[in-house]
């Protein structure tokens, strides 16, 4: 589960396969190429599985090696507060399994979270910024007369952490949580007593510093990606996350977006690289070792690293594991009744 600095900065996934780019001043090419590859997703054949089983509530996927299974829950990053969802089928599948697989924590050093701090933040003479884009700017106004807390930002904080804040604003205006669904399996009382494993470790203090490093196009870009993201989070997430609840793969596929951040973090040089190094590639062989015992796991991954292509469900069936997607594992006395009740 990815941690975010605290209230200074979104340590999210990069997309692999796309290059980080330090761009030069003005080099607005260069940047809007990671812009516009930040945001494609190119989505795994292994979706249709889901889309051909016809289960209802959230997609899940089964995967088969020999004797062992691991049931697959994709997550989303980020979700209303209030979203009410299915947990039956999520709730029989932990039956009997003997690990709970989670998505791995990106961790920040106090020093570097210092250093972070210090350098976002604007000189207390600077009172009126004038290194905004006009057309950030207006987009900033307008968001200043809809959202409470957003007044004043602009000259606290430079214009990647103006960003990092502005969301955190109004992600908490429409009561809207980082990694929710991970927390309402956590709390499911079917998983007590099953381990806990954490797909990765990964420092962040590289990426705190190169955002520090970020050239004007570069921190432009940012910014824009930011209040891109706090548009979508206000008008598409809702019909996303209930997307998600109901399964609804062809919807989600077709609003889906990368989690906040994602172009920030593709402009630090030698980022990409060790996200997919611990976002996908330890993710996946986290799995490979579940599935190297014989019983039955349970894991929940990051939509995004789950279902793109040459993601984790594509490297798995390279190698052999069986995707399927049948109703659940329990028998067939366990299967709920129309009086039981959805989370």
């Amino acid at each position: 589960m990815t941690i975010i600095l605290a209230k200074a900065i979104a340590l999210v996934a990069a997309l692999a396969g796309l290059d980080g780019i330090q761009a030069d001043d003005g080099d607005q090419a260069a940047v809007a190429k990671v812009v516009r590859e930040a945001h494609t997703t190119n989505w795994s054949d292994t979706t249709q599985v889901v889309i051909q089983a016809h289960v209802p509530g959230p997609a899940m996927w089964k995967l088969t090696q020999g004797t062992s299974t691991v049931w697959v829950l994709g997550v989303l990053e980020q979700t209303p507060q209030d979203l009410t969802w299915d947990t039956r089928r999520l709730r029989r599948t932990l039956s009997g399994a003997h690990a709970l697989i989670l998505p791995g924590h990106t961790t920040v050093s106090p020093e570097a979270l210092r250093q972070w701090d210090n350098y976002s933040r604007r000189p207390p003479a600077q009172q009126l910024p004038n290194d905004i884009p006009v057309s950030a700017e207006n987009r900033i106004d307008r968001l200043v007369r809809t959202e409470p807390g957003i007044y004043g930002m602009d000259r606290r904080f430079k214009r990647v952490r103006l960003g990092v804040e502005m969301h955190i604003v109004v992600r908490d205006n429409h009561h809207i949580a980082a990694y929710q669904l991970v927390k309402d399996v956590e709390a499911l009382p079917e998983t007590i007593g099953i381990p806990e494993t954490v797909a990765f470790n990964l420092s962040g203090d590289d990426l705190a510093r190169g955002l520090q490093k970020l050239s004007v196009a570069g921190e432009d870009a940012c910014l824009d990606d930011y209040l891109d993201d706090i548009d979508w989070d206000i008008k598409v997430l809702p019909s996303v996350a209930r997307a998600w609840a109901t399964g609804d793969i062809l919807a989600l596929e077709k609003d889906y977006r990368s989690p906040p951040g994602l172009v920030c973090n593709l402009l630090v040089p030698g980022w990409k690289e060790q996200y997919e190094a611990y976002n996908v590639s330890a993710m996946t062989h986290t799995l490979e070792g579940a599935l190297a015992k014989p019983g039955k796991s349970v894991a929940l991954v990051p939509l995004g690293d789950l279902l793109r292509k040459g993601g984790v469900l594509d490297r798995l069936q390279s190698e052999g594991v069986v995707i399927t997607s049948p109703p659940s594992d329990a028998p067939s006395g366990d299967a709920p009744s129309p009086t039981d009740a959805p989370k």
